[in-house]
């Protein structure tokens, strides 16, 4: 019985993160016929967590679900996808919650590492971890991000930062606002020759931002 709970666990994770990748699925009366070929595991490598590789038979919650759930809006499920993965080491839920409030953030996938199918290694999490993000996924506007809290590292987001371009420049003062809220401008929104409203800053977790207006 245990496992098989383990089993439903993992569909279900494994499962919301095939849809979020674009996956189609065919029409109901082909659906009973696919093979839910998929893993979770969740191994750390390289501070970075993938997929192992496991077979889960479809669980009857699937049959409930629409026919197609595509919501990258990526035509073909088979295109690479590049998206950024955030470590907010011990902050992700805190990072969450700031941005669903500043951005309209919608967290799409929550699982903390106390609720895995699998146990983590001796000695992989910091005291007191259990409860910690080992992977979220949330989209802002058309795009989808990831985060974890990772093992307890301290995180550091060097070397990148992430753009915002919106439609408008009352939007951009909105944006600009609410991300630099606790913490520090880089460079005030101004007018520049590609956009008539730019500028840049770190939000309180040392996460860069570049706000922007569609030109």
């Amino acid at each position: 019985m245990r496992r098989r709970g383990q089993a439903m666990a993992t569909a279900r994770v494994v499962f919301v993160a095939a849809i979020e990748s674009g996956i189609d699925f065919d029409p109901p009366g082909k659906r009973k016929a696919l093979e839910f070929r998929f893993i979770m595991g969740l191994r750390q490598i390289d501070s970075r967590w993938r997929f192992g590789t496991s077979i889960v038979q479809p669980p009857q919650w699937i049959e409930n679900l629409p026919t197609t759930h595509n919501p990258t809006g990526n035509p073909n499920m088979n295109q690479t996808l590049i998206q950024p993965y955030l470590f907010f080491g011990g902050r992700c839920e805190e990072a969450l919650e700031f941005y669903r409030d500043a951005l309209g953030a919608q967290v799409e996938l929550l699982m903390h590492f106390k609720d895995s199918p699998e146990p983590q290694p001796p000695g992989m999490l910091a005291p007191g971890y259990e409860d910690k993000v080992m992977h979220a996924t949330f989209r802002i506007g058309g795009s989808t991000l990831m985060a974890s809290d990772g093992c307890g590292a301290t995180p550091s987001f060097a070397g990148f930062s992430l753009s915002l371009a919106v439609p408008t420049e009352a939007e951009a003062d909105r944006a600009f606002a609410a991300l630099v809220n606790g913490g520090e401008v880089k460079m005030p929104l101004a007018k520049t020759f590609w956009s008539p409203r730019f500028g840049m800053l770190t939000d309180r977790f040392g996460l860069g931002w570049m706000i922007s207006v569609v030109a």
